[in-house]
This record gives structure tokens, sequence and C-alpha cells, in this order.
């Protein structure tokens, strides 16, 4: 079995681990960033992990490998007890993890040879229960209730988170009525408290509109997936890459086209600069020059008559030339 884990360590991308026939492939999480430049290598660096989970795919086509993106180490313990555990004690196994708070995902478990056996003996309904809890919702559960073990209200309340998580792939915002028919609950009070319950687990995050009677989902859990699922996953992450690499190619055209506009508009700034200092420089050589050469009014002439002092007014008197 190969398993896809994201690190904050700081590793050397695609290491891989071995424990007990299991491959981890460890990938390196870097910090979020605020940074245009890095959130950009960042993209970068999620399609790198989403071709890995490519090639992951095609390995698991070509050899059988089972492939699992892990988000949790709490099935753990429980794949452990599974390597030994026979006969009855799956059984018991089974329904221990299905009650189990913080398991949600049991794609591991499901490897494991005891509960592959399930499958085939006389426990059946328990093996098609765990992949109840694993793909399915509630109504899947109800549509083949007679066929199935009956839940606990522990297995009943998780079932019911996980269809909530299942509606919220669909649609972010979910409303009362689609939750009531979905989980099979009579009254809005206890649906309320059931999603209260499920914000309280982090199977879902977002908040409750009592007013328009919704539940509106910001972010939740991710499930196991069927291996008939993945050739459309990768249909989707191959279109999702191709998207962001137009995208990518865009950006970089659109900062070369900046830069270049940049630059034209600094040398034509240069340009405008420089003839303004010149016509500066250029009206205070005629300000200068026009100052000396101009001549006092008094021996300015006037017609053919030269002013000698003072004014018609006070007595001057004007020679004609």
């Amino acid at each position: 079995m190969v398993v896809l884990l994201l690190t904050t360590n700081s590793i050397t991308s695609g290491t891989t681990e071995s424990d007990g026939g299991t491959e981890r492939l460890l990938l390196p999480v870097e910090g979020a960033n605020t940074n245009l430049t890095d959130t950009i290598a960042d993209a970068v660096f999620i399609m790198q992990a989403y071709m890995y989970v490519y090639r992951l795919c095609n390995f698991k086509m070509a050899s059988g490998t089972s492939f699992h993106l892990v988000s949790s180490k709490a099935i753990e313990q429980f794949v452990l007890l599974a390597k030994t555990a026979k006969g009855q004690a799956v059984v018991e196994l089974v329904k221990e993890a299905l009650e189990a708070p913080g398991v949600y995902v049991f794609g591991e478990l499901m490897d494991t040879p005891a509960i592959k056996q399930l499958a085939i003996g006389s426990n059946k309904s328990y093996h098609d229960l765990l992949q109840v809890f694993a793909y399915g919702t509630l109504s899947d559960y109800l549509s083949s209730q007679s066929s199935l073990p009956a839940l606990t209200a522990a297995q009943l309340n998780k079932l019911r988170q996980l269809t909530i998580a299942q509606l919220a792939v669909r649609n972010k915002t979910i409303t009362y009525e689609t939750l009531l028919i979905e989980l099979n609950i009579q009254n809005i009070r206890e649906l309320e408290d059931t999603i209260i319950e499920a914000f309280y687990a982090n199977v879902i995050h977002g908040q409750l509109d009592q007013v328009n009677k919704q539940l509106i989902v910001y972010n939740f859990i991710g499930r196991d997936i069927k291996d008939e699922d993945i050739p459309n996953m990768i249909e989707k992450l191959e279109a999702w890459c191709a998207n962001c690499s137009e995208v990518l190619d865009t950006t970089e055209s659109e900062m070369i086209e900046a830069n270049l506009r940049k630059e034209k508009t600094c040398d034509t700034r240069q340009k405008l600069d420089a003839q303004v200092s010149m016509l500066r420089n250029t009206i205070q050589i005629q300000t200068g020059g026009l100052s000396k050469q101009q001549a006092p009014m008094e021996d300015m002439e006037v017609g053919p008559y030269k002013k000698l002092r003072g004014s018609a007014r006070s007595g001057g008197m004007f020679l004609k030339s």
C-alpha cells in the first residue's frame, strides 16, 4: 500500500519511507506565503504534488497497489490490530473503528488482509457497512438496511457527520430541508445539534444561518476514494494543471509587458525632465539678458521728444531732438 503524506519537515521532495509493507511518499510543505512570487511558487508545488498523485494512480493501475491520501493517524491503531485479529475479533475491530472519535477515513483498514477476508466470509455485512462509512452516506445505509448490521448511536452520529461532508462536496450551502431528509432527522433542534457536533469534531467548518434555515460550509474533511473514481480524478487534475500552467504563462507574459511599459515610461520621463531643465536654463538666460539691457524710464525717448527730468505736470521740459 502506498500512502501520500504532506509534511512540514525539511526533506527531499518525493522521499519514501517503509513501515510494515506500507510505502509512504513524503512531500514537503512550506508555510503560508502572502508574497505573490511565493504564492506562484506554492501553486507550482501543488501541481507537483498532484503529479505525484497522478504517477501513483498510474502505478496502482499497473500493479494493483492501493493508494490513499491520508489526513489522520487515528486509524493506525486499528490497522495494527487488524494484522493479528482473526474471526470475531475482526468484526469487533470494525465496530470499534466505526464508533471511534476522530476516525473518518478507513482505506488503510480496508486494505488489510483480515478486513478483505470479511468480504467473502459469513460476516460480509460488516465489510459492506465499513464501505458505507468509507464511501457512502446515511441514505446508502438506509437503502440497504435490511442486509446491514444495526447502527449504534455513536455510529449513526458519525455516519450523519460524514453525510454532511459528502453533501458539501456538491454544494457549500445546504438547506435545512435537504439535511433533514438526508440525515433522517425529524426536527430542526436535533439537526442543529448534529451540525454543531460536526463542527466540534472538525468534520466540517462553517456556520448556521438560522434565519434562512441553511448550513454554510467553509471546508470539510476528505474522504476515501473508490478505485473506479481515480481515472476521473486524474482527468480533472490534468485539466486543473493545464489551467494553472496557462495562468502562469499569462502572468509571466503580463509581467514582461508591464516591465517594458515601465522602462518606456521611465525613458519618456527622463526625456521630459531634460527638456524642462533646458527650458528653465533658456528662460533664466533670456530673463537675465533683458534685465541688463533695459534702460531707466527717465532716459527713454518718447516720439520725437526726449524727456529730461520730471514730468509735464510738474513743470518738466521736453526738447525736440
